[in-house]
């Protein structure tokens, strides 16, 4: 059982899966529209089908992983914010620090 699957079936199942593959399919194409190029592509296919093809390899993208790794408890995403992921933002910072006061960073304008 997934735990919130049992206290849901039928028609309400049907609704909650439509909701939750509708959303993967707009955040897709919000991705289409907004980082590659819309419809843009070779002439060999009309634009519509450049916008779906695009929207579905990034849809894709969005599924594959969520089947295939699997879901790390509440407390131990907290564990490794707070253990690893702070030290390396604190390290950042200091790495960011020292380029940009030894001048390393000018070669981008900044």
């Amino acid at each position: 059982m997934a735990g919130w699957f049992t206290e849901s079936s039928g028609a309400i199942f049907m609704v909650i899966f439509l909701a939750l593959y509708m959303k993967v399919y707009l955040m897709s194409s919000l991705v289409t529209v907004l980082f590659l190029g819309v419809w843009w592509g070779p002439a060999f296919l009309p634009q519509p089908v450049w916008f779906i093809l695009k929207t579905l390899v990034v849809a894709t993208f969005i599924i594959i992983p969520r089947g295939v790794y699997p879901r790390l408890r509440v407390d131990l995403l907290i564990k490794i914010g707070w253990t690893r992921l702070l030290v390396i933002a604190i390290a950042n910072v200091f790495l960011t620090v020292i380029l940009l006061n030894t001048g390393v960073l000018s070669a981008w304008g900044i």
